[in-house]
């Protein structure tokens, strides 16, 4: 009786490892974000990670065998997160009308998680992430946010909205100019070019028009 007792006791620990082995992961990737805040995604170190939690750099890579194991779950997080924002409220067009209205909800989605998440956001967008054929569900993960814009783009090109030829360079086109609003806008850098150069007008409006410009949209 006893020794069975003894066993079932054992059995009921079991649980309580594995959730502070969860627990100790999800500081590990915590941590890497506040490093991110402080110093930038380079600086993320296995090392140093350890030093900061007070534990071994053993224990660190019992979870992530490698740095490059680390960044690829940091980046599948963040890829994660910014699909699930980027399909927020978004709405099936079926003419141009919802179609342009549809490109503004994408874009504002875009926006909202480089605003709320900008540690994560420099992981996806301005780190060097591992090499996604080496961790598949980053690939499948990053290339889905893209095919967002890329399907978004082949949209209005097939309604006549679009006049650019080349569906692929313009979505890359559009990300580009809203990836570089956004990173100057997380830096504070354009409302330091504003201050230093009194420029009072709102900047980001002009990004639609820009945007229409160079893809020749026709809304």
């Amino acid at each position: 009786m006893y020794s069975k007792k003894k066993k079932l006791s054992n059995r009921a620990v079991k649980p309580k490892k594995k959730k502070d082995e969860r627990h100790l992961k999800d500081k590990i990737l915590a941590e890497c974000l506040k490093i991110v805040a402080e110093t930038g995604p380079k600086s993320i170190n296995m090392r140093e990670i350890a030093r900061r939690l007070n534990i071994s750099p053993m224990a660190a890579y019992r979870h992530f065998a490698s740095k490059e194991a680390l960044l690829s779950e940091l980046g599948l997080l963040g890829f994660k997160m910014f699909n699930a924002t980027l399909e927020k409220n978004l709405i099936i067009a079926t003419n141009k009308k919802e179609l342009m209205e549809r490109f503004h909800i994408l874009k504002k989605n875009y926006m909202e998680f480089a605003i709320k998440n900008p540690e994560l956001y420099q992981i996806i967008f301005n780190s060097k992430l591992p090499n996604k054929e080496d961790f598949p569900e980053l690939k499948e993960s990053g290339m889905k946010a893209f095919s967002q814009l890329l399907n978004q783009i082949a949209s209005m090109k097939i309604a006549g909205l679009l006049k650019e030829k080349e569906v692929f360079a313009a979505a890359l086109f559009t990300h580009i100019i809203i990836h570089g609003y956004m990173s100057f806008q997380n830096t504070e850098m354009i409302s330091n070019l504003k201050q230093m150069f009194q420029f009072e007008q709102d900047i980001e409006p002009m990004l639609d028009e820009f945007i229409y410009r160079a893809l020749k949209i026709e809304p």
